[in-house]
């Protein structure tokens, strides 16, 4: 809301309300996280003499928020766990209006970019052998740093307004040797950094110019800075001019 009263964003006459969205930033960008390691090859060791297996972590493994009861879940697996979050708003003045994004999607409305969601998460690897935990683990840190153009993972959003998150590798990875390794359950950690940009369907409208003559002649009309053309209905840049200059006085 401005210093006057006016709510940001209020047009008349009036539209419809933002369409509020049923993800936030977060989920958003961890689902696509989940698909990009469900996507890895990893390459686990065998016996001395062998060649490393090749296999895949099931996206029904890896858990965007943790499990409901981690001791049933199925091993090897992954979980995001919480960390550090910021909004990063980019200052202090409003949200930035995307104009390009006008009428892409959804008739009348475009995107606002509120600020960017930052998370520090950490991936948390579960596996039953040693050979498991570290093959994901060096899976996870190699390919989070084969970036073409830097060392941070940036993964395309079709489903989010076409837009891209990146990943950046923070520290580890750190093992965990507990007493539940002799059960079978190892633990190792790896620290990323997560941003997102937080966008939100606004209703716009166009503006549109109107001229009150006022009772006033169409005439062109000096008012101290430009001439203003009244007879005609459209604002056109063009007829703007400075004034002439005044006719010499004659000389005497």
């Amino acid at each position: 809301m401005t210093a006057d009263g006016t709510t940001y964003g209020t047009v008349f006459p009036p539209g419809n309300g933002p369409i509020l969205p049923d993800l936030g930033a977060r989920e958003v960008g961890l689902e696509r996280l989940r698909d990009w390691i469900a996507g890895l090859e990893f390459r686990r060791t065998m016996a001395p003499g062998q060649d490393p297996q090749r296999w895949r972590l099931p996206a029904e493994r890896i858990h965007i928020h943790w499990p409901d009861d981690p001791e049933e879940a199925k091993m090897p697996a992954v979980a995001f766990l919480p960390g550090d979050t910021l909004h990063d708003s980019f200052g202090l003045g409003p949200a930035s209006l995307i104009e390009e994004s006008v009428d892409v999607y959804a008739p009348g409305m475009a995107l606002v970019l509120l600020a960017d969601y930052v998370e520090r998460i950490t991936i948390e690897v579960w596996a039953a052998h040693a050979a498991a935990r570290r093959s994901v683990v060096a899976g996870i840190q190699t390919s989070m740093l084969l970036g073409d153009a830097s060392s941070v993972l940036r993964l395309a959003l079709p489903g989010y307004f076409d837009q891209v998150a990146t990943y950046a590798l923070v520290d580890g990875p750190g093992y965990f040797e507990e007493t539940d390794a002799v059960r079978g359950r190892r633990r190792a950690q790896v620290l990323i950094e997560m941003r997102v940009p937080e966008l939100v369907l606004v209703d716009v409208r166009r503006l549109q110019m109107v001229l009150d003559l006022g009772g006033v002649a169409a005439e062109n009309v000096y008012d101290g800075a430009v001439w203003l053309d009244l007879g005609v209905t459209r604002f056109n840049p063009r007829r703007f001019a400075a004034p002439a200059p005044p006719d010499p006085e004659p000389a005497t």
